[in-house]
């Protein structure tokens, strides 16, 4: 039996722009073993390419002797990222592209949109009857977590017979992925964007409502955090500065009490 995993839905502001959705991301890895043979002009480049130190990187190999012909990942970058051309021809590195959550517009929406993270061992028995494998990702935070439901789908699969060769013989069953659904927002991203870089510096909230209409336009949170981070990685030391700054920049910030209360049709 295979399985098929749905699209998780988008979530986008008033106007149709993606406050989160997919992008793909080149993850940058060595295999411990072949990379003891690297030439160390390639290693240096690595290193300096990286900006990380040979300690650095030893630490991270150290952490992985166990299996050391399985790959490392190292980083995480953009799929336009000018690093990846300087990558490609260093011995003894892989480059992998991969599927990620991607949140455009970064801190300026990380209170109100969160983000997605590995499902921990006890959230997965609580919902593994959902579906949920102990590799999966899941909300965290913001309109990720409390709209989960919504944008995870539901997966799909296949059953089938093939031959000692793996040459299919017959479909027993089959059913499609259900992606998940795209909820739209009635806030205003450009507002949003312009009010963050007004407050970005201070601790605080704001919000901007429509006076006719009543409807959220804005809802913003600060000191904050890029929520891409969360998703492609992080170091030790950059999640410790995060979680332990006592202004609360991290993922546990202030977040405006009004995006706990999501209306009807998924609309704020």
């Amino acid at each position: 039996m295979s399985t098929f995993a749905p699209k998780r839905g988008a979530i986008l502001d008033r106007g149709g722009h993606h406050l989160a959705t997919d992008n793909v991301v080149v993850d940058v890895c060595i295999v411990p073993r072949d990379w003891q043979t690297a030439p160390q002009g390639d290693q240096q480049k690595l290193l300096h390419v990286l900006a990380t130190t040979s300690e650095a990187l030893a630490s991270i190999l150290q952490a992985s002797s166990a299996n050391p012909d399985s790959p490392v990942r190292l980083a995480t970058l953009s799929e336009e990222d000018a690093r990846l051309e300087l990558l490609v021809n260093v011995n003894g590195v892989t480059l992998r592209k991969k599927e990620v959550r991607y949140h455009p517009f970064k801190e300026a929406f990380a209170h109100l949109v969160g983000y997605v993270g590995p499902i921990d061992q006890k959230k997965w028995e609580a919902l593994k009857e959902k579906g949920y494998k102990p590799s999966d990702l899941i909300g965290k935070a913001g309109l990720e977590q409390l709209s989960e439901g919504e944008l995870r789908g539901a997966a799909g699969g296949i059953i089938k017979i093939t031959d000692a060769g793996g040459a299919l013989k017959k479909v027993i069953a089959k059913k499609p992925a259900t992606n998940g659904k795209t909820i739209a927002l009635t806030v205003d991203a450009a507002l949003q964007q312009t009010i963050y870089e007004q407050m970005k510096q201070d601790e605080g909230a704001a919000s901007a409502l429509d006076p006719k209409t009543g409807e959220v336009l804005a809802l913003v949170s600060t000191l904050s955090y890029d929520p891409n981070a969360c998703v492609q990685g992080m170091t030790a030391a950059q999640w410790k500065q995060l979680s332990e700054n006592p202004h609360g920049t991290g993922h546990k910030a202030r977040v405006p009490g009004a995006i706990t209360s999501i209306p009807r049709s998924g609309r704020c």
